[in-house]
């Protein structure tokens, strides 16, 4: 614990933040609801800011607060429990931020957060509240043999809750390509492009797309992102998109490429696409390391319009098909120079 900090600190450029919630509905005497914001320094990770309103409030207000907080700081997804899992994710939703439940228990979480305090790793504001919702804290071991964590009878931990939650998300993250900072102020759609072209990944729940314009000065601009359950609506709104984007641009060509199921798609819709199975096979981090070089160069551009939407840099698992498109894209229009060529 940090005595000479301020309870919360500002948020830094260039800096990956994370943030866990722990909803909750507003009902007088009820829970709170928590919010926390982490960051790692090292090995170490930093709580930002700590918040939490007890008593009865407005859910939906509260968490357009909270979803301005997360602004603030960078953050486009927040994690939390299965509390209302509906209605919270639509409430963020609603805010422009998306809501991830979290694939740990709550008391799962508590045990993956103890080797950060057995390693004096997490750093932590003088909150009074949340100090004393750790303390509490009971560890005890079930007749399986398993362990687990939580508050005692007529205690709550919600604020502890919402901390335990961001450590374990800032301690396991890596940091990411997909920064703010890392591409400078917004940009609009250019006004002249070569190629405009559209990338689509599925994973087993949905298919994201990243709408790109390629300029004969060789910068990409990523121009719109979705991401979607599987519908015929999905690949007509691309298709449109994408025509509509060509016209926008005055690009010589409009080029689709997509995993093998998906070329089928557009071929029903007398669209030619391109099956790039192979350069999504090799994953998002190795094609991370080549997109590195070209955004630190400046080469890749967000439009104000992809950044509205579902936003590809605040995208960090491994298996973000969101970001698997992206990194994608600029594989495409950069190290895989001669397939755009060709495709176009």
């Amino acid at each position: 614990m940090d005595r000479s900090r301020p309870l919360e600190l500002p948020p830094l450029p260039g800096v990956d933040y994370r943030m866990a919630i722990d909803a909750s509905g507003g009902a007088a005497g009820g829970d709170v609801y928590a919010a926390s914001i982490a960051h790692r320094e090292g090995e170490a990770v930093v709580i930002d800011v700590v918040r939490g309103v007890a008593g009865k409030f407005d859910p939906v207000r509260l968490t357009r607060d909270f979803a301005a907080l997360a602004k603030a700081y960078g953050i486009a997804t927040v994690t939390g429990d299965r509390y209302a899992p509906q209605w919270v994710a639509a409430a963020w939703a609603q805010c422009g931020i998306v809501y991830e439940t979290s694939a740990l228990s709550q008391s799962a979480v508590y045990l993956e957060a103890v080797p950060l305090f057995a390693r004096c790793l997490a750093r932590l504001p003088n909150h009074a509240r949340l100090l004393r919702e750790l303390r509490l804290l009971e560890r005890r071991t079930q007749r399986n043999g398993r362990d687990v964590v939580d508050h005692r009878l007529g205690e709550c931990d919600d604020h502890a809750a919402a901390v335990c939650g961001a450590l374990v998300l800032a301690s396991t993250a890596r940091p990411s390509l997909w920064s703010r900072q890392s591409f400078g102020a917004p940009a609009t759609i250019p006004h002249l492009a070569q190629i405009v072209f559209a990338v689509l990944v599925a994973n087993s729940r949905e298919i994201a797309a990243c709408l790109f314009a390629l300029t004969r000065d060789r910068t990409l601009y990523v121009v719109d992102t979705c991401i979607d359950p599987p519908s015929p609506q999905l690949f007509d709104n691309v298709l449109a998109r994408l025509i509509d984007l060509k016209r926008t641009t005055c690009a010589e060509c409009a080029v689709i490429f997509a995993s093998s199921p998906m070329v089928a798609e557009f071929a029903k819709r007398a669209q030619p696409a391109h099956v790039i199975d192979d350069l999504f096979r090799e994953g998002s981090d190795a094609l991370a390391l080549g997109a590195a070089l070209h955004i630190s160069q400046g080469r890749v551009r967000i439009a104000d319009e992809a950044r509205s939407r579902r936003d590809p840099l605040a995208t960090y698992g491994s298996e973000d098909a969101l970001r698997l498109a992206a990194l994608a894209g600029i594989a495409i229009a950069f190290d895989a120079d001669r397939t755009i060529r060709s495709a176009a």
